[in-house]
């Protein structure tokens, strides 16, 4: 990316940008400003997403919201026979229970 600043080409990040981009995250942070001062746990927003950029994509966004709390919106086009955003949000959590098991209390 800093190439492009600099307006060099970079074959690579030439066809990394030309590929679909069928899987589009992002993390969307809680807290932006402390205008409102320090927000506990019981006022935390689970926030919003976006669409996919592709049309047999996704786009999941996630939030780290506290210790206790992630928040993760997942969105697919229904139109698309090969996305399911309801299956893909199953395998968040099963990837999420796998990963707790390997960290007993």
């Amino acid at each position: 990316v800093a190439a492009m600043g600099l307006g060099k080409e970079v074959g690579f990040l030439k066809e990394a940008l030309a590929m679909p981009w069928r899987l589009s995250t992002s993390q969307i942070p809680q807290r932006q400003t402390e205008v409102v001062g320090p927000v506990g746990e019981d006022m935390v927003s689970p926030s919003g997403g976006f669409g996919p950029v592709a049309d047999d994509g996704y786009g999941v966004s996630y939030m780290l919201a506290s210790d206790h709390q992630t928040f993760f919106h997942v969105s697919s086009k229904r139109s698309c026979p090969t996305t399911d955003s309801g299956r893909f949000v199953r395998e968040i959590f099963r990837a999420l229970h796998d990963m707790a098991a390997l960290f007993p209390a």
